[in-house]
């Protein structure tokens, strides 16, 4: 019984992505804005879904509910990352730079207070302002190369070492 009951609410948080999803008419990113690919919190959800299945498959067929708990806890795990890889986000706004960091506050930054951004050693980049690193963008991340070129266009200091940029 304490089982069904863990399994009504891994289905409750399963719902919440879907009421978050923002709708996009277009499926371009929009120039100037730094997200995570679709396609993660996609796999993660399927992830969610399918160890749903095996978690009821494991009570209705071994009876084991330790088994499946552990499967309830992976599909809730991978809903709040889920959620996580939804809300990052980067936009150039006017003057300012919004970074909406997956766990954590927002940043909002003068574009004028960039001092310098850098490739990293993966190949996504370091923003960093009046001295501090202010967020490291993974490189799997869609519209990098147009937040450079914005930014490059505003006259911030951009240091690579490659042609990814280009």
């Amino acid at each position: 019984m304490g089982t069904g009951w863990l399994i009504g609410m891994a289905i409750i948080l399963g719902i919440i992505p879907i009421i978050l999803k923002k709708k996009n008419n277009n499926d371009e990113s929009i120039a100037e804005e730094v997200r995570y690919p679709k396609v993660f919190g996609q796999i993660l959800y399927s992830c969610f879904v399918i160890s749903l299945i095996f978690a009821v498959f494991i009570i209705y067929t071994f009876q084991d509910s330790a088994i499946a708990v552990l499967f309830i806890i992976v599909g809730i795990v991978c809903i709040f990352i889920t959620i996580a890889i939804n809300r990052f986000k980067i936009t150039v706004n006017g003057r300012f730079l919004i970074i909406i960091p997956p766990v954590g506050r927002k940043n909002v930054i003068k574009i004028s207070d960039i001092d310098c951004i850098e490739e990293d050693q993966e190949g996504g980049i370091k923003i960093t302002a009046k001295g501090k690193k202010i967020a490291v963008v993974n490189p799997l991340s869609e519209g990098i190369h147009e937040l450079v070129e914005v930014l490059k266009k505003r006259k911030v200091h951009i240091f690579y070492s490659g042609n990814n940029y280009k």
